[in-house]
């Protein structure tokens, strides 16, 4: 996974340097832990009169398999952020905190939910009754994102 941070002027130290991506380089430097991901490498760079630093991280590793199949979810976040890789390139998702079932009786949600710009037109309209046309619209989004 990469990371790109974005430096403004008023984030940069007298001597130029970032403290909060200093901060975070050195504490994942020095941490070493299962369940804290690893800092491969950082980089500096220099684009259209703005620096950004890059972090690489390994690749991560979940346990959500099939889950979503199985208990007919929603998972009303999807975006490529909740998206991740593992080792052997499997795709898997994160960031279950704004699911929700779908096919109960009442069938009412809220249509606050995916991130704006990964709405689905009936979303962004306020609908209140859905179903997966919502995630098969975000997925739709989504590899068009990585397309462009």
């Amino acid at each position: 996974a990469l990371k790109k941070i974005k430096i403004s002027s008023r984030e940069v130290a007298s001597d130029g340097i970032n403290l909060t991506a200093l901060r975070e380089i050195k504490f994942l430097q020095e941490v070493k832990h299962p369940h804290v991901t690893e800092l491969l490498e950082s980089i500096e760079e220099y684009v259209s009169n703005s620096t950004r630093i890059c972090l690489a991280f390994e690749i991560m590793n979940t346990n959500l398999e099939n889950i979503i199949n199985n208990n007919w979810i929603l998972h009303r976040d999807l975006n490529p952020n909740n998206l991740l890789i593992d080792k052997r390139g499997v795709l898997k998702i994160a960031d279950f905190g704004l699911a929700n079932f779908f096919g109960s009786p009442s069938g009412l949600m809220s249509h606050d939910v995916i991130t704006r710009w990964h709405q689905s037109p009936e979303l962004f309209l306020g609908a209140r009754k859905y179903g997966t046309a919502v995630e098969i619209w975000t997925a739709g989004f989504i590899i068009a994102e990585l397309l462009l």
